[in-house]
């Protein structure tokens, strides 16, 4: 993979996962999930990734810019590409979703029949992959039997300063997202 391709793949993964690019492919990565994760689409997607990629790419140069959530729908199958006027291909769509479920859940969906493996069926790709899933994160918990905290942590109640982070300015300093935009009644 160049590392072109690694760059598009670490701001695309960032537009799906809702994380901001420095926690998904952090400068210091010990562990290199982003290296794994497009290396691991791409053997399973025969072309689909790369064509993903640059999609991706494409929707990201059109002028006047498109937003983020713009573009998220398109590759998500959600909204027609508004340079064709067309939904981007199934497979593609497809992949976008694998990839999502790979960032949170640490495990493939095989999108499609493809290199080898059937549809539907889930690998997890590493151990470090589970264990560094988003999906932990989001829950502020972590994977089972693997803790940095000591034993008989959980007789205790959380610290109140105790808060999700993705990275971005979308949650309050109180710790819950700032809902004030979402319908709330003035």
């Amino acid at each position: 993979m160049s590392n072109s391709d690694q760059k598009t793949f670490n701001a695309m993964s960032a537009l799906l996962t809702g994380f901001s690019e420095q926690l998904i492919a952090p400068q210091v990565d010990p562990i290199g999930l982003p290296k794994l994760f497009l290396q691991w689409a791409t053997d399973h997607s025969g072309g689909d990734c790369a064509n993903l990629l640059a999609t991706f790419a494409s929707l990201q140069a059109v002028v006047p810019a498109l937003s983020t959530d713009e573009i998220g729908s398109v590759i998500m199958g959600v909204s027609p590409d508004p340079t064709t006027g067309e939904p981007i291909d199934e497979n593609q769509t497809a992949v976008a979703q694998a990839i999502l479920k790979l960032w949170y859940l640490g495990s493939w969906y095989q999108p499609f029949d493809s290199a080898g493996a059937a549809k539907g069926k889930e690998t997890v790709v590493s151990d470090q992959a589970y264990i560094k899933g988003l999906a932990w994160q989001s829950m502020q918990s972590h994977a089972m039997g693997n803790s940095t905290l000591t034993f008989g942590y959980w007789d205790k109640p959380p610290a109140a300063s105790l808060q999700v982070t993705t990275g971005n300015d979308e949650v309050s300093a109180g710790g819950s997202p700032d809902t004030s935009g979402w319908g709330a009644s003035a």
